[in-house]
């Protein structure tokens, strides 16, 4: 006897075009969540040259729309059709009264659609609802999972619709090319009464540069006019027209979840999946945590933000340990909180306080410290360390040379081997990294006011770690306005040395004691 056919309880719809790897995953992640749960995978696809419809046409479980939207055809070029029109078509196809809609480039955490299947059922014995938004973030250009606002009203990026209030909208108006097409079908909803309400539980995880030259070819004078008829035909009806040259400049904004790493959150899917997206090895890549600290430096903060957001490295954490800053530096971070993973601003009772404090924060397999104003030499720059940190043993502490940057100019330092510790300090500390392990267990020792760093080296390497220098240039240390280092400095640093060296061979090497004898002889006079 045949099984009668069931309804599903949901429909994902996806849009793909030669993303065949990742959509591959994309609907890998699905299926282990939805196991349990009677659901229908239908893929609009424009036309893949990439092995993505040979590999769709065998899956048994997925419902294929092939609408080739690029190419020739008899001789003719063939007319591209917009976003909504491909959606149109996923979305009629649906037979389920909750509707997915997701995308090729996006990855859902473990309970996303769940937990939203949840929310929308919920929320339906309480109001007219229309849509379930997820929360999503476009990794690795913003740090925080959010919502989507555009004229001051939420609206669905990937998330839940109710299959009712599609149908009585009209679905997507096809005149949108690509963006704001989104908006403008739940403002529709708005407009009939529906409701849209997010779903704290639910996020995904958007590799925003995975394809650039496919989002590149969605970004031209056609995004500028979707963008002005979205806000002519909305004035008057989702916002006010006083509020129109507002929206003239900043049509949309993110709406930030309220907890930096939510539920279901999970640092190695996001791992494993950038580095799918991007071709990277998981085995070799690695977690860098970078903690800077600042006090009354915004000028410096926004300098080492701008170098920040300019590596090409995209597993990075930065946490940003303001000490109480009175020059608009808390309110310049909140701005920019998409960019940075943890911020505090409080006081404390020194830099190395601050920078076990960020220690604490962070969870990548190595990190390094990069005070407010300084930089990394370039774009490559983590790129580059990563590779070779990949290379050697995991409790290795890795290190290179620095750019110090004083009254407008700039001087290489090579960094020292390490036989050259009881002498002085080998390495800047913003040309090093730290595996998570090490520093978490020595920390810096913040009585030392600003010797802690050679405290650190020392006690180290004195444990039995081991140091890998590598001759490249990591950090551009900005050394003015560091203030002078005066005796108790020296002390602090002979003090290292006395009681962990030799004291003879801390007499005869140590550049501290020269420094500290030329000091005294000076003051003699």
């Amino acid at each position: 006897m045949s099984s009668v056919y069931t309804k599903p309880e949901i429909s994902i719809v996806i849009g793909s075009y030669n993303r065949s790897q990742m959509l591959q995953k994309c609907i890998d992640l699905i299926r282990r969540e939805l196991a349990s749960v009677n659901h229908e995978i239908i893929v609009v696809d424009g036309g893949s040259s990439d092995g993505a419809l040979e590999w769709l046409v065998q899956q048994k479980d997925i419902v294929t729309i092939v609408q080739h939207n690029r190419g020739e055809w008899l001789g003719k070029k063939i007319e591209r059709k917009p976003w909504a029109y491909f959606m149109n078509l996923a979305l009629k196809s649906a037979s389920a009264q909750k509707v997915c809609m997701l995308s090729d480039d996006s990855f859902i955490f473990p309970g996303a659609i769940l937990n939203g299947m949840k929310k929308f059922d919920e929320e339906s014995q309480r109001v007219k609802l229309g849509a379930v938004p997820f929360y999503f973030r476009d990794f690795p250009v913003r740090k925080r999972f959010s919502t989507a606002i555009n004229l001051g009203k939420l609206y669905l990026n990937h998330g839940i619709y109710n299959k009712d209030a599609l149908e009585e909208v009209g679905y997507i108006d096809e005149d949108y090319y690509f963006y704001f097409a989104d908006t403008d079908l739940v403002f529709k909803m708005y407009q009939k009464g529906f409701h849209c309400i997010a779903s704290e539980k639910s996020l995904v995880e958007h590799i925003f540069e995975a394809t650039p030259e496919i989002r590149a070819s969605n970004n031209d004078e056609k995004k500028i006019r979707d963008r002005q008829k979205l806000i002519d035909k909305w004035c008057g009806i989702i916002y006010e027209e006083k509020d129109r040259e507002h929206y003239e400049k900043f049509v949309g904004r993110w709406n930030p979840h309220p907890e930096m790493h939510p539920c279901g959150y999970d640092y190695a899917l996001t791992k494993e999946l950038t580095c799918f997206s991007l071709g990277l090895s998981v085995e070799q890549s690695k977690w860098i945590s970078i903690v800077t600290v600042s006090h009354n430096n915004k000028a410096g903060l926004i300098r080492t933000l701008n170098s920040i957001r300019k590596l090409n490295y995209p597993l990075i954490q930065w946490i940003v340990i303001d000490r109480a800053s009175t020059d608009g530096t808390p309110e310049y971070l909140s701005r920019v909180k998409d960019y940075i993973d943890v911020h505090v601003s409080e006081s404390d009772e020194g830099s190395y306080y601050s920078m076990n404090k960020g220690l604490g924060y962070a969870y990548g397999d190595y990190v390094m410290f990069l005070n407010a104003g300084d930089e990394f030499y370039d774009e490559n720059t983590l790129s580059t360390a990563v590779e070779k940190i990949s290379q050697i043993g995991k409790d290795t502490i890795f290190y290179g040379d620095h750019i110090e940057a004083s009254g407008g100019a700039e001087r290489y330092v090579e960094a020292l081997p390490l036989e050259d510790l009881a002498r002085k300090m080998p390495y800047k500390q913003q040309a090093a990294f730290f595996p998570k392990s090490a520093i978490e267990k020595f920390k810096y020792q913040p009585q030392y006011k600003v010797a802690a760093d050679y405290d650190l080296c020392v006690r180290l390497f004195k444990a039995g770690y081991e140091f890998k220098y590598a001759n490249f240039p990591v950090a551009k240390v900005f050394e003015d306005n560091k203030g002078v280092l005066g005796i108790s400095h020296t002390l602090d640093l002979l003090k290292i040395q006395f009681d962990n060296f030799d004291e003879k061979q801390v007499l005869e090497s140590s550049v501290y004691y020269r420094n500290f004898l030329n000091d005294m002889n000076k003051r003699d006079r």
